[in-house]
């Protein structure tokens, strides 16, 4: 826990908010960041703004699936006809 304290604590305020606003999932990271904030003499809610929240939230639900698989590789068919020391390959 001393380890968390001091991580925190080290972080200046624009840092804790980022890390804030980037972890909207984690009410973990968020109560550590509101403890960091009080121990300054800070508002627990400084980093807290509902209208960001909402909007990366709705972003996130229209970001669609980032997996997409592989694309479906047809067999391709070639043929070599040499001349010499030239050889010619056509695929289809």
């Amino acid at each position: 826990m001393a380890d968390i304290v001091a991580y925190y604590d080290k972080q200046r305020d624009y840092e804790l908010c980022t890390s804030w606003q980037k972890h909207p999932e984690s009410p973990t990271l968020r109560r550590n960041i509101a403890d960091a904030l009080e121990r300054r003499g800070q508002p627990a809610d400084k980093c807290y703004n509902p209208e960001l929240d909402a909007m990366q939230a709705a972003a996130e639900e229209r970001r669609p699936n980032s997996y997409a698989p592989p694309p479906v590789r047809k067999p391709t068919m070639c043929t070599s006809s040499s001349i010499g020391n030239m050889t010619q390959t056509y695929c289809n």
